[in-house]
């Protein structure tokens, strides 16, 4: 009998401590935490789960993974996009996974943080490529290559993308214009109109391609013409 009351003593006691645990703090708020997420309610759950944060840093226990990225996402949904950056890098510094990356291109993207964009992307390249996720890579890429204006990278990508769009091909075929490979361009703009008959942009591209050609061309014979007339009025003023 002394045995049984003692054991159930304990229990009572251990109760008592682990409900007065952090750990029991900490289970308590993730399920609160969690389920505020769930529901979409970003405000309350960003709250909710940035003080659970805390709360394993107080006890000294290691953030999982998955609040990181949760407290991320509610910051981004929310629009503080350096604040989900900040969280976005502390779980992939711990653990690389694809939401993750993602969801820090996407955020770098939402915010306008270019740099921060193109650096992801060029750390995580590897990292997609190798997770099957080279057509995401290469459009976003290209995309932040068009936001910066990088013409060489618009003509080292564009090849990668599976699908491109008009305002891709198009810049694609600005950007070798660009680079005076005019021939290319032109070959470009020919292949494009055939499979695309109503990228009107290309028609035109190509008719002032043509228009600046007969251009050049007449001026050519223009001062050819000009020349000959010269040296035809120098002789004429020596007889």
């Amino acid at each position: 009998m002394r045995l049984i009351k003692g054991f159930i003593a304990v229990s009572i006691l251990l109760g008592v401590v682990y409900s007065c645990s952090p750990l029991k703090k900490i289970e308590s708020g993730k399920s609160v935490a969690m389920a505020s997420y769930a529901e979409h309610n970003y405000l309350q759950a960003y709250e909710q789960l940035t003080a659970l944060i805390t709360s394993y840093q107080s006890a000294k226990l290691k953030v999982p993974v998955d609040i990181l990225l949760k407290t991320a996402d509610c910051a981004a949904q929310l629009k503080k996009y350096d604040v989900a950056s900040d969280y976005f890098s502390q779980s992939l510094a711990d653990s690389i996974t694809m939401t993750g990356v993602k969801g820090y291109i996407e955020n770098s993207k939402a915010g306008g943080n270019i740099d921060i964009l193109a650096s992801a992307l060029n750390q995580y390249a590897i990292f997609l490529n190798e997770n099957g996720e080279g057509r995401y890579l290469a459009k976003e890429l290209f995309a932040t290559a068009l936001r910066t204006n990088d013409q060489e990278s618009i003509l080292k990508v564009y090849p990668d993308l599976e699908k491109p769009n008009e305002e891709e091909s198009m810049a694609y075929l600005l950007a070798l214009e660009k680079a005076n490979k005019n021939k290319e361009a032109l070959t470009f703009c020919n292949h494009l109109i055939k499979e695309n008959p109503d990228y009107n942009r290309a028609k035109e591209w190509k008719a002032i391609y043509y228009y600046n050609l007969a251009e050049e061309g007449y001026k050519r014979e223009m001062a050819k013409y000009n020349k000959k007339q010269k040296l035809y009025s120098l002789r004429l003023s020596k007889t």
